[in-house]
């Protein structure tokens, strides 16, 4: 794989990476939704997340199951990032 793609994908994982663990460590309060203030398939993915957990479980847990959920999404992200360099570098 050249060099520059393999760069670039890494800079897109990482952005992708960086957000999760943005809104896992984010100090919660109570009138944010934890989506970003760009509009971006990254805020709309974790609406939509969001949205499905609060649905799903009681309200005294669903926030940190939440937050579960998107360090758990982050530590995927940078999982990929050293895949993809171990296999393509």
């Amino acid at each position: 794989m050249n060099l520059f793609f393999l760069c670039l994908s890494t800079l897109v994982l990482l952005y992708m990476a960086g957000n999760a663990y943005y809104v896992a460590f984010k100090k919660y309060d109570e009138e944010d939704d934890f989506i970003l203030e760009d509009s971006t398939i990254f805020s709309f993915f974790f609406g939509v997340l969001l949205l499905l957990i609060e649905k799903i479980f009681p309200q005294s847990i669903y926030m940190y199951v939440f937050k579960v959920c998107s360090f758990l999404f982050g530590s995927i992200m940078v999982g990929i990032v050293i895949l993809v360099w171990v296999l393509f570098y």
